[in-house]
């Protein structure tokens, strides 16, 4: 009996055209739309190396050192300010930099990378501090007598104790991850929140006072169960 009714409740359920387009096209539809449009975002989006020139002339161990240890995000070419100028005006390289005695970002328009540039030169500029401060307190209180490279140490320890004190994030996510992967996610849960629309329709047609066909249900010597 229960395999009886539950296989005619399926052929009532599967002609409801309204009920099998909400939880069977519309999500192969939504998700064909998504796939359409986010195919290529992401290479839309991909930042490519940042192309950028440094005076030569002028040294900063702090700043080459940092600039080095992104050569992944930037590609360094170190010229005189003249090069540099004819660089910017050709566009060859998004912006230039000048070691004075404070940093001075040379750009020729606002952009994406003028202004990871300018961010990344704005850290720098705050470490700088921070090694500046630390170097100042260690100095007073070293001995004249103590060794330098101790006293190198010690400032290293103090600054990445001061950098380390703030909140890091560690990034932990598969280099495959895609963000674009949270509307698929998203449309997953959708369908498989119109699958409970089957259960409502099921209990319903089950129920006395939603049909007629309930009613004969609750009247017949069936047992619940089946």
């Amino acid at each position: 009996m229960f395999i009886h009714n539950f296989k005619y409740s399926l052929k009532v359920l599967f002609k409801d055209k309204m009920l099998i387009f909400w939880t069977f096209m519309f999500p192969i539809i939504l998700g064909t739309l998504f796939s359409m449009a986010f195919s290529n975002i992401e290479d839309s989006e991909k930042l490519d190396v940042i192309d950028i020139a440094i005076i030569e002339n002028e040294k900063n161990d702090i700043v080459n050192n940092a600039f080095n240890s992104l050569d992944d995000l930037f590609n360094v070419s170190y010229v005189n300010l003249e090069e540099a100028d004819d660089l910017i005006s050709e566009d060859k390289i998004t912006g230039y930099l000048v070691l004075d005695d404070k940093l001075k970002v040379v750009v020729n328009q606002n952009g994406v990378y003028e202004t990871i540039f300018k961010y990344v030169v704005d850290q720098i500029l705050e470490y700088q501090k921070i090694v500046s401060v630390v170097s100042l307190e260690l100095k007073d209180n070293m001995d004249a007598s103590a060794n330098m490279d101790l006293f190198i140490s010690n400032i290293y320890k103090e600054v990445m104790e001061k950098m380390n004190s703030e909140v890091n994030v560690k990034d932990i996510s598969s280099k495959n991850l895609s963000y674009t992967m949270i509307e698929f996610y998203t449309l997953i849960a959708l369908t498989a929140l119109y699958g409970g629309i089957f259960a409502v329709v099921s209990l319903n047609k089950c129920l006395a006072n939603m049909s007629t066909k309930g009613s004969r249900i609750e009247v017949s010597p069936t047992k619940k169960s089946v």
